[in-house]
């Protein structure tokens, strides 16, 4: 699936010469379904028409594996987002946080809008926040600069501190669509891409968790 520079959204069957567009992701959605019916036996059709879900449990394989290094260096405290969904009217992320964090702060991905091929990396507010001032009067935002080595961007009320993966040295990781990224995610393989982005979460936490922590204990 991918937006064309006309509008709208477009979806393609890989190795079928089958293509359909549509103005809304709901509509798409409806005629990928219709393709499939026309195409396909039954048996393909189950297995196509579940790719999302394919994907969503591919992506909870990657957020355990995750989970597993960051608690093998930062202690047990530690949790992930449990539900994960790229592809809802709200866009999806793939979240780590302390007990004490929870609802109030992440480290972690997100794409970009839902259904989007552009992932964002940072420390976010998952539920909002009502104050429009950075952690640590923005702090934690100049350590993660210099920990990144590049200048964060903000945005109001949901993200302290990210950059698109493209800008952090993994533009290879920005679109969580394609089908060898797909296989990366696999975690009962090399977990190559568990090896190149756990990098990026290692250092935002040891950056961060600080000042995180500072400001919890401060409310």
């Amino acid at each position: 699936m991918h937006e064309p520079p006309e509008g709208g959204y477009a979806a393609e069957a890989l190795g079928q010469a089958i293509f359909t567009t549509a103005d809304t992701l709901e509509e798409l959605n409806r005629m990928v379904r219709d393709a499939v019916v026309c195409h396909f036996d039954e048996s393909s059709r189950l297995r196509i028409i579940h790719g999302r879900t394919i994907r969503t449990k591919l992506i909870e394989g990657l957020r355990e594996s995750l989970l597993v290094r960051i608690r093998k260096d930062f202690g047990g405290d530690w949790y992930a987002t449990e539900r994960i969904n790229f592809e809802e009217k709200t866009s999806g992320g793939l979240f780590f946080f302390k007990a004490r964090w929870q609802g109030l702060y992440g480290i972690g991905f997100q794409n970009s809008s839902p259904a989007a091929r552009d992932v964002w990396f940072g420390v976010c507010y998952p539920l909002g926040r009502k104050s429009n001032t950075l952690v640590a009067s923005g702090e934690l935002k100049l350590a993660l600069d210099k920990a990144f080595g590049i200048v964060g961007k903000t945005y109001p009320t949901w993200w302290d501190w990210y950059r698109p993966l493209r800008d952090l040295g993994t533009p290879e990781y920005q679109d969580w669509y394609e089908v060898w990224i797909l296989k990366r995610m696999d975690t009962h393989g090399e977990q190559q891409m568990v090896e190149d982005l756990y990098p990026l979460v290692r250092t935002a936490i040891q950056s961060g968790q600080a000042f995180i922590d500072g400001e919890i204990a401060q409310t």
